[in-house]
């Protein structure tokens, strides 16, 4: 986590490189993790759970095995009404339904134990939500309101590459910190980490790319264009 970082608290990431964003995202998962910090990751643009495992592990040298009680899995589903529990650290669900978006993370949250940071949602890919006809409005509120309202847990949450800046506005906006993710041309990933209400407060992070994020980004791009053509349809 960024030294001086405040919590809990929400963090919205944009940036114009979605491999980047993967790095600073996954790299704050993990010391997160290191930290003594619960999560709930919701994964829309990983196909399996096991492909997040093993970035962290191969990125970060975090083995969620040794986390076991302290994370909930929750993929994306569509095509589900409901949020369904797999197993007792895997739950499968419909991020776009509204009556369902609290019950997935109070559901994920009981499933992990308490700590002494409190609990991580980590959400990427969110602008895919908007691609639904149906519940585009529904989910611009949502997780704006999760952005801005929810102080019992912090959040980082992501939006892709193609993110409209006109869409996400009040994304940006209603974060209590705000991620400007892009490479450098030192070929690092640039974090420039600020709160949108203190423009003079900006902090610059630098995280190396690994070569296996590129093999990582490409599977997660796959994952995106399956959901989003998904969602495009309810």
């Amino acid at each position: 986590m960024p030294r001086g970082y405040a919590y809990p608290a929400s963090i919205f990431v944009k940036g114009d490189n979605d491999t980047a964003k993967l790095a600073f995202e996954l790299a704050f998962v993990a010391s997160w993790l290191k930290a003594g910090g619960s999560l709930v990751a919701m994964l829309i643009e990983f196909p399996t759970t096991a492909l997040f495992k093993q970035a962290l592990q191969d990125l970060f040298q975090v083995n969620t095995d040794d986390y076991v009680k302290k994370i909930m899995f929750v993929g994306f589903d569509a095509r589900q009404d409901t949020c369904e529990q797999i197993d007792p650290h895997t739950a499968q669900a419909n991020f776009l339904q509204p009556d369902t978006w609290n019950k997935i993370i109070d559901l994920a949250e009981l499933q992990t134990e308490p700590s002494p940071i409190g609990t991580l949602v980590y959400a990427a890919a969110l602008d895919l939500l908007l691609h639904s006809p149906t519940y585009v409005d529904a989910a611009l509120e949502r997780v704006a309101h999760t952005l801005k309202k929810e102080k019992t847990r912090s959040y980082l949450f992501s939006v892709t590459a193609r993110a409209k800046n006109t869409s996400i506005k009040a994304w940006e906006e209603a974060a209590d910190n705000l991620a400007v993710v892009h490479t450098s041309k030192n070929g690092l990933a640039s974090v420039m980490l600020m709160q949108p209400h203190l423009p003079s407060n900006v902090l610059d992070i630098e995280i190396p790319l690994s070569p296996k994020l590129t093999g990582l980004n490409e599977k997660a791009a796959t994952t995106r264009l399956k959901v989003q053509q998904e969602i495009e349809g309810v």
